[in-house]
């Protein structure tokens, strides 16, 4: 009971989905806004050691005092990439290290974590200023917090190699709800300046003020309160994690978060979850559009049974035109995901790579597809007229909440090498610009030049074509070699459905993508 009382402190608690939970388990998240002074450290570190007493666990992160990162961020303008990351975040550090200061003085046994310790639990990949987390390697740090009170500085995360990335505007709201996902904790609560409140906790308080659900839901609808991002939404729905929020602003007033319209970008990760393996973050991808293109070929004449051929073999999805449902849906078997191909050309026409749009979103959502795709060929002749059809299709994806995979080839007559690097990382940049969230695209013939293209991509998933049909081993080492660059996994097409065994060889891709297995290790599957 003492718990609830400190709970109690909340200034606005809503019910979402009614039910209820122990609470053992809980992140607190403290914005600047309240660790402006000395007396303000103090309130919040006693507010913290008592409900520390109370639970198993408790993770705090904190944000930087108010204005402190505006300033750190002009400091950094004239330095080395390098190093603008971590000035950056030295906000958020010196408000943990403060917080852990007082907690230790009050005899909390408080444990202080920040970045570029080795010990941060988040892992990030990308760009040094908006990248993304490593779903699977955030995982296992996590599972490594051991100590009961955990002080964690937000906004950044690290990547393998130590460096520093930033996550995003209002990153240290992300970096407690992908904590709280990770752990499984029983609430998150944060106490900052916006309104905005998710909650299933169910208690009730006669002094707090009570608002509905529908009502909640109704004005988030029609953007008249500022919610939580929607990448923050995206890891708190996944677990339904209660959340209480503490606001000292009317509604209205500018500050963290975008207007609640744009949740509707949680359809996307939804159905994301149904293209990928949602403990690795990677997909395998199995493309079955050749008919359009070249016409009925071996492994496309009887499309359902080819699609529970993949399917038993582990692939996330398969990706064809309208086809693809219409004429390989089974009904029965493995589930799979579902990729609607939005783009069309043949080789019989006097240019190939001339791509045409033969589909729409709506379309898409009508057949029941968890994603889209469209085909562009970067340098040739039609390139601008593509580009247009991508960013079109792009924009209607974030309206319907529709993921977007777009295939990005570099052909065309001043296209000397498909798979040079430099080409192959400008295509899969322009999808990154444009709005993409998987972008498939050529294998670079090695790990080192292929890790340009995946950083390039801004932490957006790259995952590469499976190229021309080629041997077991050949093709195999192709995907360790794109896994160890830390691309998201394989879009495979010909060298899966053609395969004398597809369950197989997709079998032995999986290990590789989702197993961490290497080409030696996976290719002994093929023989059992």
């Amino acid at each position: 009971m003492r718990l609830k009382k400190r709970l109690a402190v909340i200034e606005v608690l809503v019910d979402i989905n009614g039910s209820r939970k122990e609470l053992k388990k809980i992140v607190i998240k403290i914005g600047g806004s309240v660790l402006g002074t000395d007396e303000c450290i103090a309130k919040q570190a006693k507010w913290i050691d008592e409900i520390s007493r109370e639970v198993d666990t408790l993770h705090v992160v904190v944000s930087a005092k108010k204005g402190v990162t505006d300033t750190l961020v002009k400091e950094s303008i004239s330095m080395p990439d390098a190093q603008k990351a971590m000035h950056q975040i030295q906000g958020e550090i010196e408000s943990a290290k403060r917080l852990c200061k007082e907690l230790k003085s009050i005899g909390a046994d408080s444990k202080l974590i920040i970045q570029g310790t080795k010990e941060y639990p988040l892992v990030g990949k990308g760009d040094w200023l908006c990248g993304k987390l490593d779903i699977c390697k955030s995982k296992e740090r996590i599972h490594k917090l051991d100590h009961k009170l955990c002080v964690i500085s937000g906004f950044g995360a690290e990547t393998e190699t130590g460096d520093i990335i930033l996550l995003g505007r209002n990153a240290t709201d992300l970096v407690a709800a992908a904590i709280a996902n990770l752990d499984n904790a029983d609430a998150i609560i944060y106490l900052k300046d916006t309104h905005g409140i998710l909650s299933n906790i169910k208690d009730k308080y006669s002094t707090i003020p009570r608002i509905s659900a529908e009502v909640l839901k109704r004005n988030i609808k029609e953007n008249k309160w500022e919610v939580l991002h929607p990448e923050t939404l995206d890891f708190l729905h996944q677990n339904i994690i209660g959340i209480v929020q503490k606001h000292t602003h009317p509604i209205g007033k500018q500050s963290t978060i975008i207007h609640g319209g744009d949740a509707k970008m949680t359809g996307k990760t939804i159905r994301m979850e149904r293209i990928i393996n949602r403990d690795t973050g990677k997909s395998v991808i199995i493309p079955l559009d050749h008919g359009v293109t070249i016409g009925p070929c071996k492994g496309l004449l009887e499309m359902g049974k080819t699609v529970d051929k993949v399917a038993q073999g582990g692939a996330n999805a398969v990706l064809g035109h309208v086809g693809l449902p219409l004429h390989g849906h089974r009904g029965y078997g493995k589930d799979v995901g579902l990729i609607l191909h939005l783009s069309s050309s043949t080789t019989l026409a006097p240019d190939p790579n001339t791509k045409v749009l033969t589909g729409s979103v709506e379309q898409a959502v009508k057949f029941g597809a968890d994603a889209v795709s469209v085909h562009i060929n970067v340098g040739a002749k039609d390139e601008a007229k593509m580009l247009r059809d991508l960013g079109c299709i792009s924009q209607k994806c974030m309206e319907w909440g529709m993921p977007l995979l777009a295939m990005m080839y570099p052909r065309g007559p001043n296209i000397k090498d498909a798979c040079d690097v430099a080409v192959v990382k400008h295509a899969v940049r322009i999808a990154a610009e444009l709005g993409a969230d998987i972008i498939k695209t050529n294998y670079t013939g090695s790990p080192e030049t292929f890790k340009e293209v995946v950083d390039g991509a801004m932490g957006v998933p790259v995952v590469i074509a499976g190229g021309a049909k080629g041997g077991d081993m050949e093709t195999l080492k192709m995907v360790e070699g794109a896994i160890k660059a830390g691309a998201s996994g394989v879009a495979m097409g010909r060298n899966a459905f053609q395969h004398e065994n597809p369950a197989k060889l997709v079998s032995a891709v999986c290990e590789i993508v989702h197993e961490g297995k290497s080409a030696e290790e996976a290719i002994k599957v093929m023989t059992q």
